[in-house]
Parts: C-alpha cells; sequence; structure tokens
C-alpha cells in the first residue's frame, strides 16, 4: 500500500484550502474529483486511516451545495453528467460510514436517472432504444453515457439495499433490465458482424451506439463495471 498511499498524497494535493479540487479543464469537474473520491474510499476501507476520510468530507463539503444547486435550477432530468462519478464514491463511503448525506444525493441523482429511462421510453422512435439512458434525445443511445448512467444507478440500487428501501429498490430494478438489454444488443457477435473486414477484431466488443460502429474504450469500463455489480448483486432477480 505503500506506493498507493504516496499516489494519493499527491493526487490530494490537487485540493484547494475550499475543498474544490483543480482539474485539467472546467468540464473535468464533473469527472475527476469522483475519481479521486472513489480512491479516497477504497484507502479508507483498506488502510482505516482518518486522513482519507477527512480529505472525503473536505472535498464533499465544497460540492454537495453546487450540484443540489445545479439539480434544483434544472428540469427534473438534469443531473451531473457521467453520475457514476459521484454515484460510485458517495455509494462507497455510504457503506463504510453509513453518512445519510451522501445517501440523500446518491438517490437525489439516481431518482433522476429512472426519469431519464421514463422520458426516453415515451419518446422512442423504435423498440431497440427501449433501455437508453441517455439526457436528450437525439443520441442514438450513446453507449457510455447509458452505460455511466447504468453504473450510477446499479450502485444507488445497492445503496437502497443497505438502507433497506425496498420501494427504490424496486423502481432502480425495474430499470436496469431494460438498460442491459439495450447495451447488449450493442455488441458486436458473429450474427451481426457480416459487414466488418477482419471480424474476428471486433466480435464481443461494443459499438459506440445503434448507428455509429466505432470501437471506443468508454464503451466497455462502465459498462463491464456495471455487469459485474449487476451479477454480484443479483439485481436482474
Amino acid at each position: 500500500l505503500r506506493e498507493a498511499d504516496l499516489l494519493m498524497e499527491w493526487a490530494m494535493g490537487f485540493s484547494r484550502d475550499d475543498g474544490l479540487m483543480w482539474t485539467q479543464y472546467a468540464g473535468s469537474q464533473y469527472f475527476m474529483p469522483g475519481q479521486l473520491l472513489l480512491a479516497c474510499a477504497y484507502m479508507y476501507e483498506k488502510t482505516g486511516e482518518e486522513k482519507y476520510y477527512k480529505f472525503f468530507d473536505k472535498v464533499w463539503d465544497a460540492y454537495e451545495s453546487p450540484l443540489y444547486a445545479t439539480m434544483h435550477l434544472g428540469n427534473e432530468l438534469h443531473i451531473p453528467y457521467a453520475p457514476a462519478w459521484f454515484t460510485q464514491p458517495l455509494a462507497k463511503m455510504y457503506q463504510l460510514t453509513g453518512q445519510e448525506r451522501l445517501r440523500d444525493m446518491v438517490y437525489e441523482i439516481n431518482d433522476r436517472v429512472v426519469q431519464l429511462y421514463r422520458h426516453n421510453a415515451d419518446n422512442q422512435v423504435y423498440y431497440d432504444y427501449d433501455g437508453v439512458l441517455s439526457p436528450q434525445l437525439g443520441y442514438w443511445g450513446n453507449n457510455s453515457i447509458t452505460a455511466a448512467h447504468l453504473e450510477s444507478l446499479v450502485d444507488a440500487a445497492v445503496v437502497a439495499m443497505v438502507d433497506g428501501d425496498e420501494e427504490r429498490l424496486a423502481i432502480y430494478k425495474n430499470v436496469i433490465p431494460h438498460t442491459v438489454a439495450f447495451l447488449l444488443r450493442l455488441q458486436y457477435i458473429p450474427e451481426n458482424t457480416y459487414y466488418v473486414p477482419h471480424r474476428e477484431r471486433v466480435i464481443g466488443g461494443f459499438k459506440k451506439d445503434m448507428v455509429n460502429s466505432v470501437l471506443w474504450m468508454d464503451s466497455v469500463w462502465h459498462l463491464t463495471s456495471a455487469f459485474m455489480k449487476i451479477q454480484s448483486n443479483d439485481l436482474l432477480e
């Protein structure tokens, strides 16, 4: 763990005195702080060192109110872009500490993810789009966006299980299989690769969306992570 601790000390140095994280671009505020907080949660779990808990708490103090504000000022579908990067660390730290404010934000974000499913289901032009969780119409079922929302919803379902919120758990579990089925429709299999040169190179991979056949790493990591969590927590039963 020594190397991990040294890396964490370096990464935590990107925090300002007020808890905000310095990031490469302004848009990275939706990704990088949550990625570091997730690492902090895992390090706190592994080591029990209070410095990780205190750092997590300080950074979350800086981001909690702005996130609530942007959601409440927007419509009912507005949530942080790539919500898994906030849901994951909050869900993990909630399981470790039981802080209700972490649970509450997980629910606030993912109740809106459910609304995204309903929005897209009500406006889909073809049944194969059922399960899309894109935040706006016209995305053609973008894989990485939908998969990031699915992973967020899966972590929220785990939180609901720990919290004993059976009603929310049932609502989240109702959406999950629809989105799993949609993402599996994007997978390259022998039957749908007849037009691809060197088809053996793509079988098993996932397309970017229903129209774009490009393979991209963002179309794999949230998806496979969500699928593993679904399997380990029996969320399709």
